[in-house]
């Protein structure tokens, strides 16, 4: 079989995937310096680096002609963050492939239009039954006109006069592209960006944001982790209203979302075998209060790829990763069903300004140390020559609470 490369643009996730796969890993490309050198050297794994860059992408890891030559060496199978086609063919003129699901079959999924059709497949409804753990919010395809007001975007998912939807585009992540329309004043202000292309608007689900991770194979049989919270639109964190920027991999807060998330999991597996994918994919989810009702998980959204919390959760419990080589190599699951909760988490500090920031400044940590101890915080910064608006300045680690039960931080973001 192939060797198993990591070929990351972001050496904190290769790192933690490195941890989790251990004998496995063969080598990694990525960004850093000095640094991220001792890291590995003292993880025992080869690493190839390349000095970080304002813009670091795989697709440019992939061309610097160390790298080229590194990955050249033997067969390869590489693991990269979201897999395209373009990586595709640079791993192919290598004489290497991505160990991930096809981009042909996996980027289709991730588009938001396509959200409504997979869900009608997984039995996962815009007007469930009251006894239905799961549902999702009525959404529909429109496009945009000069004229369009948000009158239409509300009869489009039969919001109320009052009803706050949001408009997405097809492709995005982490809150970019996405826009709460509360009114006219919010409508306004992105209409005009937005005039001639078709996006998806939702019902906006009222509740607590969360996420899971999962694996899935070739059966469309599901191991994912317990309900994660997701903290979102978090103002010292992120800049967009509805931006992800952290987990906690134990759900404290109220409401608790039981089963629902795991249903989800469940019903979408197969629908996703079914189409070719397999390996690991994230759901977003949002979960609703309704008072002496059991709480109903909403399904917002489908991330066939890795997550920004599958490789710290890995590095913690290893079972993910390896569950999602396996699966990319043939196997079956050896274990399914819902892994009990984590403790830890990780908050995401955003550029909040409008000019570029230096990364966050790292704290003490001896090479051979990945993962802070119980009750420690770790302070990531991102590797980069400096951090455009909206992105993202490094990460805050902790093994112990992030979300408190009320559901506020309980970690002090840095200024």
């Amino acid at each position: 079989m192939s060797r198993l490369l990591l070929t990351m643009h972001d050496p904190w996730m290769a790192a933690c995937l490195a941890q989790a796969l251990r004998d496995d890993v063969a080598g990694i490309a990525t960004y850093g310096g000095e640094a991220e050198a001792a890291r590995f050297a003292a993880m025992g794994i080869r690493a190839l680096l390349v000095p970080p860059a304002d813009e670091a992408t795989t697709l440019a890891l992939l061309h610097d002609d160390a790298v080229a030559a590194f990955v050249a060496e033997a067969p390869s199978r590489l693991v990269c963050f979201k897999p395209s086609r373009r990586l595709e063919q640079r791993a192919s003129a290598l004489g290497a492939h991505l160990a991930s699901t096809p981009a042909a079959i996996a980027q289709p999924l991730e588009n938001k239009l396509a959200l409504r059709q997979l869900a009608a497949e997984a039995g996962i409804d815009s007007l469930p039954e009251e006894s239905d753990p799961v549902g999702l919010p009525a959404q529909a395809k429109l496009s945009v006109r000069e004229g369009t007001e948000v009158a239409d975007l509300r009869a489009a998912v039969g919001a109320g006069p009052s009803d706050s939807v949001v408009v997405q585009s097809p492709r995005g992540f982490m809150g970019r592209r996405t826009w709460l329309v509360d009114g006219l004043e919010a409508w306004a202000s992105v209409r005009g960006d937005l005039a001639g292309r078709q996006v998806r608007v939702s019902q906006f689900a009222t509740g607590r944001p969360g996420t899971l991770n999962a694996v899935v194979d070739a059966a469309g049989t599901v191991l994912c982790t317990a309900p994660i919270v997701q903290v979102t639109g978090e103002p010292k964190l992120t800049p967009y209203p509805l931006g992800s920027c952290g987990n906690d991999f134990t759900w404290r807060p109220a409401p608790h979302p039981a089963d629902g998330p795991w249903e989800l999991a469940r019903r979408l597996g197969p629908v996703l075998a079914a189409r070719g994918y397999r390996g690991h994919f994230g759901l977003d989810f949002v979960v609703e209060d309704r008072n002496d009702a059991p709480a109903r998980t909403w399904l917002i959204e489908i991330n066939p790829r890795l997550t920004a919390s599958m490789a710290l959760y890995s590095a913690w419990r290893p079972i993910l990763a390896r569950a999602h080589v396996a699966v990319l190599d043939g196997s079956d699951l050896r274990s399914t069903g819902e892994l009990p909760s984590l403790e830890g988490g990780q908050l995401l500090v955003h550029n909040l300004t409008d000019g570029p920031q230096s990364p966050l400044s790292a704290t003490p940590a001896r090479p051979d140390e990945l993962l802070p101890s119980a009750g420690d915080l770790a302070v990531w910064p991102q590797v980069t020559t400096e951090v455009a608006p909206g992105g993202t300045r490094g990460r805050l680690i902790q093994k112990g609470p992030v979300v408190s039960y009320d559901g506020g931080l309980v970690i002090s973001v840095p200024g």
